[in-house]
């Protein structure tokens, strides 16, 4: 049951690294396609386009975030850590992701406070166009609540003593 249930959250994984990856994309590219021609050709700019692109930054960074950390292609220092015997370097890495998971836990606490206030005082971005608050904050509660599963899920493989990277998630 654990494994089918890893599978399936490695699915997930995939699913909105890659959802975040095409929408980001299209509304960059696209939109600074249609803003150059609206303002150039037809004399015509746009408000939305600069604020939009933004928020697709914000979307992509947290919905792919988890995905990233399960394939292990995150920036990490490791020069201590090549260094230490293979037994302490493991009880580092649990304590890592322990570490991990509940400074993640925190910080999905905090994201859904704040996604829940932002609609009880229904708060806004001001910008060129005005974002409901909660339109950010509810990405950054998934992404972050993606990233206690991984964080988790990368400490109890380090405690079992094994890979942080399994077969499924290396096959990208």
């Amino acid at each position: 049951m654990t494994r089918i249930m890893s599978r399936l959250f490695d699915r997930v994984l995939t699913v909105t690294m890659w959802g975040a990856v095409i929408a980001t994309v299209l509304v960059i590219i696209g939109g600074i396609d249609l803003e150059v021609v609206l303002r150039y050709g037809l004399n015509r700019p746009t408000r939305w386009v600069v604020p939009v692109a933004e928020f697709a930054l914000v979307y992509a960074l947290f919905l792919s975030a988890a995905w990233v950390l399960a394939r292990e292609g995150h920036v990490k220092v490791e020069i201590v850590v090549d260094f230490l015997p293979p037994n302490a370097r493991r009880w580092v890495n649990t304590i890592g992701s322990a570490m991990g998971t509940i400074s993640c836990a925190i910080f999905f606490a905090i994201a859904v406070l704040q996604t829940f206030e932002a609609i009880k005082l229904d708060q806004f971005i001001m910008r060129s166009i005005n974002v409901p608050k909660w339109v950010l904050w509810i990405v950054i509660s998934l992404g972050s609540l993606l990233l206690v599963i991984q964080f988790a899920r990368r400490t109890w493989r380090s405690i079992k003593g094994e890979s942080f990277v399994t077969e499924e998630q290396s096959e990208y």
